[in-house]
């Protein structure tokens, strides 16, 4: 079906900053609950799955998951159509991948909803060849899970698999999964988590593609 090697992408921080964006959404629609989160409940949590069972755990809440989440998408949704601020050279890297005959996957925390509502609105939608979202397993980063799902499903081999990440969950969840993990630095540029990834780059602008390939 593809080439040899696939490209596993994590979308929230890694192609495209929607992290300030998600900050609001659950800050909004915590406070719409009388829950008054900070910055640091996310920033703690932020790259899992578990980030709403932690911070409600943290406040004794008992608040129902479907409701707040129904809440937080709309306010989401709201905030996307003003538009959102794409990593430097993702969307030449993505191209360049395809047009070399090399699979192209999103594996991502968010529910598949809001990646399909991210990369329409970033116009990558029609390089994409899978997302992997929230939805596919029980458990999600820094588990595998998310990793192994992706592999077993489409066949893939882990030691001609790269994951791109920007958190020290994702790179645990692609490393523990037995891949090639990149992490890219962007949006937080002195986040010193990032250091059990392969390699490190600031953004796709300089990663070499052939030169990539090699490293794996």
């Amino acid at each position: 079906m593809f080439k040899n090697i696939t490209f596993l992408f994590d979308l929230d921080g890694t192609l495209v900053n929607t992290i300030p964006l998600q900050l609001k959404c659950y800050k909004r629609a915590f406070n719409s609950f009388g829950i008054s989160i900070s910055a640091e409940d996310f920033y703690l949590n932020i790259g899992g799955k578990e980030i709403f069972h932690n911070i409600c755990k943290k406040y004794n809440s008992q608040i129902s998951f479907w409701d707040w989440y129904e809440i937080k998408n709309n306010i989401y949704y709201k905030l996307i159509d003003d538009g959102l601020d794409i990593t430097p050279g993702a969307l030449s890297f993505i191209k360049n991948i395809k047009s070399s005959g090399y699979g192209v996957f999103i594996v991502s925390s968010s529910s598949v909803k809001n990646i399909n509502k991210v990369v329409q609105s970033i116009n990558i939608h029609k390089y994409i060849d899978f997302i992997i979202g929230a939805e596919e397993t029980e458990k999600g980063k820094p588990s595998p899970d998310p990793y192994l799902f992706a592999i077993q499903k489409y066949k893939l081999q882990p030691d001609q698999c790269i994951a791109f990440e920007d958190t020290k969950n994702g790179i645990i969840s692609a490393k523990k999964a037995g891949l090639f993990c990149v992490a890219i630095s962007y949006f937080d540029k002195n986040d010193d988590s990032l250091g059990n990834a392969d390699i490190i780059y600031e953004n796709f602008i300089e990663i070499d593609l052939d030169r990539l390939i090699k490293y794996t």
